[in-house]
């Protein structure tokens, strides 16, 4: 059971921005749920929906106070093949390996290449020269599934915690949506011929 969702908190507060277009009344009662966001967020920011809140909400926290908590979230979180763990790596309920068509490990370690994109998305906002490594190595990741692993052309849903993989739904739109959003916003060079070990190399521009 999830303490908090961050990230409904905020799309509530999207909601809100756009009924004080309509109506100024909501401005206080705004300010007032920023606040309270802004403390959820921070005092636990090893939640891995903390990246949605940056998507939905990126104008709770500067620039600053995004890579210190993505930092955070990294130190717990991210994994050596390149993608973000859906729990930490030191829960007492962290799954290694996808466990298939029973739910454990869905929520639980298994890696969403959807999320994935989206924090590489966010990091290249927040300090991409800093973070370029990253985003290479979860491009590289996206593009892989994409083209050479699952069901060719599309992207898949999850990965395994332990080794990248392609696992869950092996068409998965918000995966392919995701990644065409992040292919938007940086410029990107794929190298057209892959080594002995089937790595695409990704260089971002």
């Amino acid at each position: 059971k999830r303490d908090e969702a961050v990230e409904i908190y905020a799309l509530y507060l999207k909601a809100l921005q756009m009924m004080l277009i309509k109506n100024k009344k909501y401005s206080e009662l705004i300010k007032y749920q920023l606040e309270i966001l802004r403390r959820k967020i921070f005092s636990n920011p090893y939640d891995i929906n903390l990246v949605l809140v940056f998507i939905f909400l990126p104008e709770l926290c500067s620039r600053q106070e995004w890579e210190k908590l993505f930092l955070k979230l990294m130190g717990t979180n991210y994994l050596p093949w390149g993608g973000l763990s859906s729990l930490s790596l030191n829960h007492p309920n962290f799954q290694k390996y996808h466990t298939g068509e029973n739910s454990a490990s869905y929520h639980s370690g298994d890696s969403w290449y959807y999320l994935n994109n989206l924090f590489a998305l966010a990091l290249s906002k927040v300090n991409y020269k800093k973070f370029k490594n990253y985003i290479e190595i979860i491009l590289q990741n996206s593009i892989i599934d994409l083209l050479l692993d699952g069901a060719l052309g599309f992207s898949s849903e999850v990965s395994s915690a332990q080794n990248r993989s392609s696992k869950g739904s092996p068409v998965q739109l918000w995966s392919m949506a995701s990644l065409l959003r992040l292919l938007q916003d940086i410029n990107i060079f794929l190298e057209p011929l892959r080594d002995s070990h089937n790595i695409i190399t990704i260089k971002a521009q």
